[in-house]
């Protein structure tokens, strides 16, 4: 993979506004740039703690020891270099990043939050906040004309078009990525190749827990191996996808299982209990293929693997699924909207590799380099 596409138009004379956007239903945290008296902080906020944390001063192992504008920007850019795969950056020891490095931060994100982050460290005079909120609530927003940027991980409904036309806001459906969730069983495991959407309710549905303890209490043609289960946080927006897709209500499951914010953790709790099961991102099951198997899914229409084409084509269902973005046609007339956009669908691959998703195939990057010249013609 080559380097970023940088946006090569003078910064001076465009970068006067901020563009604000929201916002994203699979997220678990806010990163903005925040003010403080001897310059920029990156500051974190996660979305089930009203308050702020600056990051802790670290020495030692690349990281900055302060909150300089500068240290915190190249530890940043390191790091993300290093994560997209890029070659000739070496850490403060002068050695180059091992692949164990680049796997610290496990956790899938929002891609517009990538985008913005990727998108500051070729502009860094542009700011672009990036707000949290749910599909439905960022709708609101959006509708209502505070925002330029709507992300979604559903296409907007007709109740949210009746609201935005009510206001007059136009804007235009971009398929940016496809998010995959996999579910897997340890290597051991010989039984479970293909599970049905019935059965990984039967596992995870709330009325499961203390009652459903080993394989055969799912199917008895399974063994009477103790089931394990492990997964994400409640906080994660994976949990909220999964549940919501297989249990028919986000956030609803049984609590008697190993929850992790960590991916290794759940890699590891799998792939050492023959009765293991968890679910994560398919990216990083294809980094963990050779400790764990991906478990087919029958949703009624046979058993489908999970793949960059099946999760593409849609086939690999309900766990598969496209995610979207709504420009706003005014917004795009503002040059800074107008950059971010450009830089956004033009590093579409780097940008949901970086946030853990499916990439588009080349016929979707064509629709989706299309629809915004589209847009920008309509918007004038």
């Amino acid at each position: 993979m080559g380097l970023l596409t940088p946006y090569s138009h003078s910064a001076a004379h465009l970068f006067h506004g901020r563009s604000l956007l929201v916002s994203f239903p699979f997220t678990f945290e806010q990163l903005s740039l925040g003010a403080t008296g001897n310059g920029i902080s990156l500051r974190r906020r996660t979305t089930y703690r009203d308050q702020w944390t600056a990051p802790p001063e670290r020495g030692g192992d690349g990281r900055p020891r302060g909150r300089t504008r500068g240290g915190l920007r190249r530890w940043r850019q390191q790091h993300r270099w290093h994560r997209l795969g890029l070659p000739g950056h070496r850490d403060q020891r002068g050695g180059p990043h091992g692949r164990g490095q680049g796997r610290r931060l496990q956790h899938r994100r929002p891609l517009t939050q990538a985008a913005s982050e990727l998108f500051g460290e070729e502009q860094p005079q542009v700011k672009v906040p990036v707000g949290t909120s749910g599909t439905g609530g960022g709708f609101e927003k959006f509708c209502a004309g505070e925002t330029d940027i709507q992300n979604a991980s559903r296409a907007i409904k007709d109740e949210e078009k009746a609201a935005c036309d009510a206001k007059g806001i136009k804007y235009s459906e971009l398929t940016v990525a496809t998010d995959a969730l996999t579910v897997v069983v340890p290597k051991e495991n010989t039984w479970a190749t293909c599970l049905t959407t019935d059965q990984l309710k039967k596992m995870w549905e709330p009325a499961a827990e203390g009652k459903i303890k080993t394989w055969k209490d799912v199917d008895p043609k399974f063994p009477a191996e103790e089931l394990k289960l492990y997964g994400p946080g409640t906080d994660s927006g994976t949990f909220d996808y999964f549940t919501d897709a297989i249990n028919g209500e986000e956030g609803a499951s049984r609590k008697d299982y190993s929850p992790s914010e960590n991916d290794n953790d759940i890699v590891t709790g799998v792939s050492g209990a023959k009765g293991g099961l968890g679910y994560f991102g398919f990216t990083y099951f294809e980094e963990n293929a050779d400790k764990l198997t991906a478990v087919q899914i029958d949703s009624g229409n046979g058993c489908v693997a999970p793949s960059v084409e099946t999760a593409q084509n849609g086939t690999y269902a309900p766990l598969s699924r496209p995610l979207f973005i709504y420009p706003s046609a005014a917004s795009v007339k503002r040059p800074e909207v107008a950059a971010f956009l450009d830089f956004y669908v033009n590093n579409i691959d780097a940008i949901a590799k970086d946030a853990k998703y499916i990439p588009l195939n080349a016929e979707q990057t064509a629709k989706l380099k299309s629809d915004l010249q589209a847009l920008k013609s309509q918007a004038g």
